[in-house]
């Protein structure tokens, strides 16, 4: 490859790429480690002679390019290049270091202070009610992010916070918006990943600053050593590092390219479901069928309007429907009902297992439960009172709340496709609307037309009595 070819493609790909040159790669060896910025690099190999190498090297990154992993094949196309390390580099690169993990630590405190924040809120008078819309609010993105953890859920919302963006309900991995034909835009929201990683031989070094730490050991060839069980396998452990990155809907062009509509929120959709008999029996059947409880709706002595118990190995639903009780209050009922079935079910020998739950947090997180999966439904649960008095006691630990009501929202909409029924009702019950106007318009239009039937027939008889009468006059004149 000519000297200017080569050039001319390393210069329009670091344009297209967007390559920072002031990234910097740690190569280790046996010798120690070196800290080389792609600026070296880019440097080393754009002034070789050897033209088989720039060749290889180009190569190597176009690989890089399809892999979406430019900078590791960058790695092991250079770590042979004879490049020393400057001392610049290397202070850069540690400040690089230090700010990547005052990031990682900025991101994490999101998962613990909010927790502590919320809860000192809800426990002050003057700050319980909007620390209460805070919870619901938080709570309200499980009917959305069930797929995604706890932790994850707490850090996408003050993310999101911290700039300033309103939560859509909608968010989704670039990969996931690539395949759809969205594209991203502006700073994604880092999320805890699992990975399966190799676990390394370690031995411990002294540093020049005299401070002992454990450092992977390398083999003859610099490469580390990995850990091997008693059968010869390498070993893996599971670990979660913040390098998963997703965006809101808001971050990207779907709304300007029409894929998605504004007004089809699930909240806009859901807001247009009547809740019929049909429906109310539709749901009861799939959360029958989804978690092995019997249901029924019958009335009720006093003043109860539903409970939930483990009677002659049966897991049980009753609900009431006397004195024309509105269907929503009826659903709304059920789900909470359904938050006991699946956070405080008995097992089958009749012993509970969550028997060091007080009753206010069985009822706290019911409800909390009912509050979310009542929105996938257009209900709109006035449950504030009823969960505030259980999370200002003292002793409330409100990431165990948060995590258990987390777990029920997953496993419902996990068992049953929520937004699916709701979306086939609103359809069904348009149609059937349309129907119904349809059928009503050709009422009318029958009846326009016997209507005008009658008025012809009056007419004629009309006409008859007239020329009846004419006629007896004409007789009468005859007959003079």
């Amino acid at each position: 490859m000519e000297e200017k070819d080569f050039r001319a493609w390393l210069t329009n790909f670091m344009d297209e790429e967007q390559i920072n040159l002031n990234d910097v790669l740690t190569f280790k060896s046996k010798e120690g480690t070196r800290k080389i910025s792609v600026a070296q690099i880019f440097d080393y190999i754009d002034f070789q002679d050897d033209e088989d190498k720039k060749a290889k090297f180009k190569d190597s990154l176009e690989k890089g390019k399809e892999a979406n992993n430019i900078m590791g094949f960058m790695y092991h196309a250079s770590k042979r290049f004879p490049i020393k390390e400057r001392e610049d580099v290397k202070e850069q690169a540690e400040k690089q270091t230090d700010n990547w993990f005052k990031k990682q630590e900025d991101l994490k405190t999101l998962t613990s202070k909010s927790f502590a924040e919320l809860e000192k809120q809800l426990k002050d008078p003057k700050t319980a009610e909007s620390a209460l819309k805070k919870y619901n609010e938080f709570i309200s993105q499980f009917k959305d992010l069930y797929n995604y953890s706890l932790n994850n859920n707490l850090l996408i919302k003050g993310q999101l916070e911290n700039r300033g963006i309103n939560y859509s309900g909608i968010v989704k991995s670039e990969k996931d918006w690539n395949e759809e034909q969205v594209r991203t835009r502006g700073r994604p929201l880092f999320i805890y990943v699992p990975k399966k990683e190799t676990v390394w031989e370690m031995e411990k070094v002294v540093d020049e600053n005299g401070i002992e730490k454990e450092i992977p050991k390398l083999d003859e060839n610099g490469k580390k050593i990995p850990e091997k069980d008693e059968n010869g396998k390498i070993k893996e452990e599971l670990r979660f590092s913040l390098s998963g990155r997703v965006w809101d809907i808001s971050q990207t062009d779907a709304y300007e390219q029409g894929i998605y509509n504004k007004f089809d929120s699930k909240e806009n959709i859901a807001s247009k479901l009547e809740i019929t008999p049909n429906f109310l029996d539709l749901v009861s059947r799939e959360i029958e069928h989804s978690l092995n409880v019997e249901i029924t709706f019958r009335p009720l002595d006093g003043n109860e309007v539903g409970y939930y118990t483990y009677q002659e190995g049966k897991h049980q639903i009753h609900i009431d429907n006397s004195n024309d009780r509105a269907l929503e209050s009826q659903l709304a009922t059920l789900l909470h009902e359904t938050g006991h079935a699946i956070l405080h079910r008995r097992d089958m020998r009749g012993s509970n297992k969550n028997s060091d739950k007080s009753t206010e947090k069985k009822e706290a997180e019911a409800e909390s439960f009912a509050y979310v999966v009542g929105q996938q439904f257009g209900l709109e649960l006035n449950s504030g009172e009823y969960i505030l008095g259980y999370l200002q006691k003292s002793d409330v630990k409100l990431k165990d709340v948060f995590d258990d009501v987390y777990k029920a929202v997953k496993e419902i909409n996990t068992k049953i496709e929520i937004d699916k029924m709701v979306n086939a009702g609103v359809i069904y019950q348009e149609e059937a609307k349309q129907a119904k106007d349809m059928l009503s318009s050709y009422k009318e239009i029958d009846n326009s037309e016997i209507e005008d039937i009658k008025a012809q027939m009056a007419q004629r008889e009309e006409t008859k009595e007239e020329t009846k009468e004419t006629s007896k006059n004409t007789n009468r004149n005859r007959q003079r």
